[in-house]
């Protein structure tokens, strides 16, 4: 199965967003149980099965933040990848040790958002509208001033800490 995988800066820490352009099926393999990568989902389908029951544990769409699971006792588990699934994934390994400090943002298309000064989005994909300015995904965005965004299409980032 093809995957392909692209790192980004997201103010000093590194994301990368995982593409499956064909899906199917492969093993996932949890390698350190007390540094699990946060991944949060932004395109297609990925059905996470019981490696040896093949019981489904979870289906994770777009905006599936896997943060708050506990159920990585176990060191394998089928992935079912729907073709043009995507990705992203904040992983300690690739950040000096350390998970970075980062939160789910989800605006459904034409909802709007008002952001205070200083903070930091990481946009994955997607596009809003904010002081007459179209950004898309993916990019990093600071907020000098107070800013209301407006989601021109279902959009997906991260606020980074």
């Amino acid at each position: 199965m093809q995957v392909l995988s692209k790192p980004y800066s997201a103010h000093g820490w590194l994301a990368v967003k995982a593409s499956y352009p064909e899906g199917g099926e492969c093993e996932y393999k949890v390698k350190n149980q007390g540094l699990f990568p946060l991944l949060f989902y932004t395109k297609g389908c990925i059905t996470v099965k019981d490696w040896d029951t093949k019981e489904v544990d979870t289906v994770r769409g777009p905006g599936f933040w896997n943060k708050d699971l506990d159920n990585f006792e176990k060191s394998s588990w089928l992935l079912c990848i729907e073709p043009g699934s995507e990705v992203w994934c904040f992983d300690a390994a690739i950040n000096n040790g350390v998970i970075p400090p980062v939160t789910p943002l989800f605006m459904a298309q034409g909802s709007t958002l008002v952001v205070e000064a200083g903070k930091k989005l990481f946009l994955c994909s997607g596009a809003v509208t904010g002081n007459g300015k179209t950004l898309e995904g993916p990019k990093s965005i600071t907020f000098a001033n107070p800013c209301t965004l407006t989601a021109d299409t279902n959009t997906y980032g991260v606020w980074v800490e």
